[in-house]
């Protein structure tokens, strides 16, 4: 019940960020994987893989490939498809 209302406050933060910053942010990506991380950690891993994805595209020119938030991003999503395909 409780990540449940944490997924919905970060959901309506990030329609808020995405509003301010624009889709392209870096910020923006940061925010998104933070929405997966609490679907990764409720059992969502599909909705997860989904969020990391739209993280990593937000990312993808904007900063460094061995930029370190990029990293985290990239080892997170790792994870969540090593668990969707066991």
């Amino acid at each position: 019940m409780a990540q449940d209302l944490r997924a919905d406050v970060n959901r309506r933060s990030l329609d808020i960020d995405e509003r301010i910053e624009g889709p392209e942010s870096p910020y923006l990506a940061t925010a998104i994987s933070g929405l997966a991380g609490l679907h990764r950690d409720r059992g969502d891993v599909q909705d997860a893989v989904t969020l990391y994805e739209r993280a990593l595209a937000v990312l993808e020119g904007a900063v460094a490939q061995d930029d370190p938030a990029r990293l985290k991003i990239v080892g997170d999503y790792e994870a969540c498809l090593e668990r969707v395909a066991n």
